[in-house]
């Protein structure tokens, strides 16, 4: 399965539609900030907590999910270079993507690479 970027975006209602990398870095960001407690000042100006859930939840919560989004929006802006870019390594010493010997025989055992493979992340 490959990587994607994906999206996300915050209707004026407070929902959320999100997917790939974007997603999942939205919900890290907003299970991090439900789990928090709030201080701030009730109508009567004295001093209150509210946790980070229900402020997300009150109509205040929609620009804190729209600046979350774009946080996670730009994070996942990184995928695209990743996958472009990135490798992983096999290394010789593993024993890893194993050849068959030449020329085959049956029950011989398989061969290790003499160097070492770089294969993309994708």
């Amino acid at each position: 399965m490959s990587m994607s970027q994906g999206d996300v975006s915050v209707a004026d209602n407070g929902a959320v539609t999100k997917s790939g990398a974007a997603g999942a870095v939205y919900d890290a960001l907003a299970a991090r900030f439900a789990a928090r407690v709030i201080p701030s000042l009730g109508p009567d100006g004295k001093p209150k907590s509210q946790t980070g859930a229900e402020l997300l939840a009150s109509p205040a919560g929609v620009a804190i999910k729209r600046g979350m989004a774009d946080q996670a929006v730009g994070i996942a802006a990184l995928i695209p270079y990743i996958t472009a870019n990135g490798q992983t390594k096999i290394a010789a010493a593993t024993g890893a993507l194993q050849l068959l010997p030449t020329p085959v025989v049956a029950g011989a055992p398989t061969v290790g690479p003499g160097l070492d493979k770089f294969l993309p992340i994708v």
